[in-house]
């Protein structure tokens, strides 16, 4: 149920709330230890997550690496796929579409490069 969270994190950003953003501020749906919000995500904080569901600190690292590896380019895949696809309907259906690529860019472009900066796990 909690796929969707960074995406729902866009709405918090700038691009999308202007002058109500509260990035990365926004409370997180679940804390993790010693952290309410993203702005205190750290990558150790979600190790630490993980270890208190059992498990271990180095699959748990491993498995952070390979998503945070593997997010950017799905995303760029996505991304494309949507801008091919949108480039198909007629012209003048083509505006309703601007949010949907507004969103998907904000989490290209703020939120997904900011969180994958504070793992800092390399």
């Amino acid at each position: 149920p909690f796929y969707d969270l960074l995406s729902t994190m866009a709405y918090h950003t700038r691009a999308l709330a202007s002058d109500r953003a509260d990035w990365p501020d926004a409370p997180l749906a679940i804390p993790l230890p010693g952290c309410e919000s993203y702005a205190g995500f750290t990558g150790q904080r979600l190790i630490e997550a993980g270890m208190l569901l059992g498990i271990s600190g180095g699959i748990a690292q491993r498995q952070i690496l390979r998503m945070a590896r593997a997010l950017p380019v799905a995303l760029n895949a996505l991304i494309e796929q949507m801008e091919a696809q949108n480039a198909s309907i007629a012209p003048e259906s083509r505006h309703f579409l601007a949010t949907e690529m507004r969103l998907a860019n904000a989490i290209r472009h703020i939120v997904l490069p900011d969180m994958l900066d504070r793992l800092s796990l390399s």
